[in-house]
């Protein structure tokens, strides 16, 4: 799914927002830290193929999920932590009744 949402934001135009950031943001501004921004921005400065930038924001994209993953898994124990397959054939349905029965 990873992989997907990597593709679809290339499609949807990212490398084409990289570009016009690198025209206006400076080189130092806390945005470039998002993940992927200095990727791209690499791509658009021709320091990197699109093919390989690809690829290196998978892997970052992956450790970033990963982390969140481990940051969660400390910060409520494992009772309290709902777990749910997106793919599941009633996962809509389980996401609209926590919605709607949170306190």
């Amino acid at each position: 799914r990873l992989a997907a949402r990597v593709e679809a934001m290339l499609a949807a135009g990212w490398l084409e927002e990289v570009e016009g950031l690198a025209a206006s943001v400076p080189e130092n501004a806390p945005a470039w830290n998002a993940t992927g921004y200095r990727t791209l921005r690499r791509v658009v400065r021709g320091e990197l193929g699109l093919d390989a930038a690809r690829e290196a924001i998978l892997v970052e994209t992956r450790q970033y999920a990963k982390r969140q993953r481990t940051w969660f898994r400390h910060q409520l124990p494992a009772s309290e932590v709902t777990r749910l397959d997106p793919l599941a054939a009633d996962a809509e349905h389980v996401v609209r009744r926590l919605w709607w029965e949170r306190p």
